[in-house]
């Protein structure tokens, strides 16, 4: 999700939220994986100065990320 909000001074730009969760499970005689649970969160910010003749951008973006095992792989 991305908002472009209105002009903060000289700034203008967006501020976001992106959300992802992956289940990866594996089974049949191939399945030696472990099956994985993984999600990923982030916040970010992009930003533009009008500085004619120069214009400026920049942005920032902070990420949190988590794999768990929940076993299920057969080795051997």
């Amino acid at each position: 999700m991305e908002v472009v909000h209105e002009p903060l001074g000289l700034f203008e730009g967006s501020v976001g939220f992106q959300s992802t969760f992956s289940d990866f499970k594996v089974s049949g005689e191939e399945g030696f994986l472990p099956n994985t649970y993984s999600s990923t969160n982030s916040i970010f910010v992009i930003e533009q100065v009008d500085l004619a003749p120069v214009t400026i951008e920049m942005g920032a973006r902070l990420d949190y990320s988590s794999v768990a095992s929940g076993g299920g792989g057969a080795f051997g």
